[in-house]
């Protein structure tokens, strides 16, 4: 599985990731039925398989967070742009965090208030849905 190489990040609202399959059915079958050690099946077959099984993980995530923004009417462009502009945050098992954001990062005075707009238009999208979603009679 590859993932469309899109040179451009601005692209990326316009053409998102488009998988394509890099191993054929067969192959995947031949890599169950047989380990790389084995003589039968494609060639690298199980490193193959893993990184198709990664790149479908990897893709499927975005797809999920991109549809969970544009079912709450928040335009996917916009929550492109955001992504791009704010830093990545990871978490760790022991529950600590690390912001990490390129050297040069500085966002302009635009990009900032449009990076708070976003947050105040994703924040009231939500209070919108929270009186609409109420427990039916079996979660209750």
């Amino acid at each position: 599985m590859t993932l469309n190489a899109i040179p451009d990040d601005r692209q990326l609202a316009l053409a998102p990731p488009t998988l394509r399959p890099s191993i054929r059915e067969d192959e995947i079958r031949a890599v169950l039925a047989k380990s790389d050690a084995g003589r039968s099946g494609p060639p690298r077959g199980a490193m193959r398989l893993a990184k198709e099984i990664a790149d479908m993980s990897r893709a499927t995530q975005e797809m999920q967070t991109a549809m969970r923004m544009m079912a709450i009417g928040v335009d996917y462009r916009q929550f492109d742009h955001f992504k791009r502009l704010t830093p990545s945050i990871l978490y760790f098992i022991d529950e600590h965090t690390e912001r990490r954001a390129p050297d040069s990062y500085a966002p302009t005075l635009p990009e900032f208030d449009d990076c708070r707009q976003f947050i105040i238009t994703v924040a009231l999208r939500i209070a919108e849905l929270g009186p609409h979603i109420q427990p039916n009679s079996l979660e209750k």
